[in-house]
């Protein structure tokens, strides 16, 4: 009679025993009990010719024909190994201990403790094996190495009305591009290829033009940007005409992060707002403020993240606090409550011959329309 793919034991009949090792009063299976069953069958076997190909430069893995976890560690792991393990039809795999017990880097021979269940009992089996490492680059590290790309965004400054230098915009340009890349996801960030400086701002090269779209469109939505895009035919393939996108991403004058000083008080401004105007932080007291666009306009610009610098500060006798100014080493007195102690360093953000503590009471915000 032919076995079902899974076979549930029965339980044990008095005069019942097993066939093979004559033990009473264990369920069976067919006659056999569990043990002798498992004993007599391979529950976990190694598919032949295991092969893991890896691209060496980003750590992806091709897979069918298709490669995939870019961005991984070279290393082998359980999701490399486990896919060369086959557990017997009533068999389930329920961890894996490996260890590695050769030294060459592209022949590994591993070790592995197999923990499966079998019949609703757990048992451990060692397999051992040897996994081939072929080192193939994937299409994408290919494409960047041969400066491929489909798309390219144009990160550039205000056209008139900018408050900064060259240099500085371009600075400014830069780490506004680094601290938002984090927050897109990460199948964009996997195709941008690679950066160059231009004296107005940087291209920034993707080798997928989606990828690049979509960060444009983030550029947009955090920072109010103006958006451009217009193609360009490079080529043809199959039939098709080949374009290449430009996308020119024009950050506005005020920008997050930036400093200013309105009505004798520092205030940060954190984004444009939804509502209209910009939505603006006060150093002092951690409420946010919804600033008209006209505000914005005529309150004294400082500059941005990095007039925050560490700076010593002390008590004068009378109890005022001092800092001391970067260039001039002059002692002046800090606006703003400082935290005791106020001997050493603190970050404050220097504007001129005037120096300016940044509370930390931004727990709670409160949005508040300025006249």
């Amino acid at each position: 009679m032919p076995r079902s793919s899974v076979s549930t034991p029965e339980p044990p009949a008095a005069d019942e025993f097993c066939v093979v090792c004559g033990r009473t009063g264990v369920p069976l299976v067919d006659g056999v009990c569990t043990d002798c069953e498992a004993a007599r069958r391979a529950l976990v076997s190694v598919r032949p010719h295991a092969t893991v190909i890896l691209c060496p430069q980003c750590g992806a893995r091709e897979v069918g024909k298709h490669w995939e976890r870019a961005g991984t560690s070279s290393m082998l792991g359980s999701e490399d190994l486990l896919p060369f393990l086959v557990p017997d039809e009533e068999a389930a795999i329920r961890r894996v201990e490996w260890q590695e017990t050769g030294a060459n880097p592209l022949l590994k021979t591993l070790h592995g403790d197999v923990h499966v269940r079998f019949r609703g009992l757990e048992r451990s089996l060692p397999v051992d094996f040897t996994v081939r490492i072929v080192h193939r680059t994937c299409p994408d590290c290919s494409r960047r190495s041969g400066h491929y790309y489909t798309a390219l965004i144009q990160l550039r400054g205000p056209e008139e009305g900018s408050r900064r230098s060259a240099h500085e915009l371009r600075e400014r340009l830069r780490e506004i591009w680094d601290a938002t890349m984090p927050s897109a996801r990460a199948d964009w960030r996997a195709h941008h290829s690679w950066t160059e400086q231009r004296p107005e701002g940087w291209d920034h090269f993707f080798t997928e033009t989606l990828a690049a779209k979509n960060v444009a469109r983030l550029f947009k939505d955090r920072f109010g940007a103006e958006v451009k895009d217009s193609a360009s035919l490079y080529g043809r393939k199959d039939g098709r005409d080949l374009y290449r996108v430009t996308f020119a991403v024009r950050l506005p004058v005020h920008l997050p992060g930036d400093y200013y000083v309105e009505k004798g008080r520092l205030y940060r401004l954190d984004r444009p707002s939804t509502r209209g105007g910009f939505e603006v932080t006060s150093t002092a007291t951690g409420t946010t403020e919804l600033w008209p666009a006209a505000t914005v306009e005529k309150a004294r610009w400082v500059g941005g993240p990095d007039k925050r610098v560490p700076v010593p500060v002390r008590r004068a006798p009378d109890g005022v606090a001092e800092g001391q100014l970067p260039d001039s080493l002059v002692w002046v007195p800090v606006r703003g409550e400082l935290p005791e102690p106020v001997d050493g360093p603190v970050e404050l953000v220097v504007d001129g011959e005037h120096l300016w503590y940044v509370a930390p009471r931004l727990r709670r915000r409160q949005i508040e329309r300025h006249p």
